[in-house]
């Protein structure tokens, strides 16, 4: 409630995936998790399983649910091979390195690794770059407030985005060197 006191459950979400194993557990190749958003009453969520959304009430309705039923999501063995190498680093102990052999080789990635609303009510779905992945570019995946498939919008490598407004969008850029830059991109054409 706008007090702060528990109404009830709107949905349940799975949190993020993990690999268990005998000694504790890791970070998977390519692992999803759930992701939330809100605007004024509507929650929007996703579970990047698919390239898609739902949206539920403050009251915990399906107001609806959109989804792009060909998106390619598959990986290639060079891609998951490229992953399991930027898990090891430099020289890792022998133990380290049998536990990322054994990861499982996922067949697809996750849909999306960040999804935010705009002004507008637009859903925005960030790509899902694994850690070999570092400057692939961000095409993130654009839906209007009725759910309708905008398509790519084109985004620099290493860019994340904390913001989107109706005329900017804000993030914060990571250089060659890994040093931060905030960043503010004006948007035409909306």
């Amino acid at each position: 409630s706008a007090a702060g006191a528990v109404r009830d459950t709107i949905t349940v979400l799975p949190g993020f995936e993990t690999y268990v194993f005998s000694q504790g557990d890791a970070r998977p190749l390519f692992g999803r998790r759930a992701h939330l958003a809100t605007r004024g009453s509507e929650i929007v969520v996703g579970t990047a399983n698919e390239l898609g959304y739902a949206v539920y009430s403050e009251t915990g309705h399906l107001a609806k649910a959109t989804r792009v039923l060909a998106f390619d999501l598959r990986l290639t063995s060079d891609q998951i091979a490229a992953e399991r190498a930027s898990y090891l680093g430099a020289n890792p102990p022998q133990s380290y390195r049998d536990l990322i052999a054994s990861l499982p080789s996922p067949s697809t990635r996750p849909a999306f690794s960040q999804l935010l609303v705009d002004p507008t009510g637009s859903v925005w779905l960030a790509p899902f770059n694994g850690g070999a992945e570092p400057d692939r570019t961000l095409d993130w995946q654009v839906f209007d407030s009725t759910g309708t498939w905008l398509g790519p919008v084109r985004f620099p490598p290493r860019l994340h985005v904390t913001q989107i407004e109706l005329d900017a969008v804000l993030g914060v850029r990571r250089d060659s060197l890994d040093v931060e830059h905030v960043v503010l991109f004006r948007v035409r054409g909306r």
